[in-house]
């Protein structure tokens, strides 16, 4: 696999997130999770990160609303949307450079951010 930088996983779900953090630790890839928008934006701002898995449902900001505020300020992350609701194209339209509808396999993410170009 070739090397995808470091990964933030957002999703308020915490046994989701730490699934995907997992799943991407096998394949080789560094990743870091969080429960929030907020605490998304601190990470990036402390951290060198190079792409956001994000949900869409989450408590304060969404996941649409956090992908256009992480393309404002850090616009060379590349960033995935996931959820149930079947939100692509908000944030396709937002900025995000792939969309997985949950549930979805292993597979498919990894291919998602292999496919998705680095900026």
């Amino acid at each position: 696999m070739p090397d995808l930088g470091r990964v933030l996983v957002v999703d308020d779900e915490e046994p989701l997130r730490r699934a995907i953090c997992r799943s991407l630790k096998k394949h080789g890839v560094d990743s870091v999770d969080v429960g929030s928008g907020e605490e998304a934006l601190a990470v990036l701002a402390a951290e060198s990160i190079q792409a956001v898995i994000t949900d869409f449902r989450m408590p304060g900001t969404d996941g649409v609303k956090l992908t256009r505020m992480i393309l404002a300020m850090f616009p060379s992350v590349r960033v995935i949307g996931i959820s149930s609701e079947g939100m692509k194209e908000e944030f396709m339209r937002a900025g995000a450079k792939a969309f997985l509808q949950k549930p979805f396999e292993r597979d498919e993410l990894l291919n998602a951010l292999q496919d998705v170009p680095k900026s």
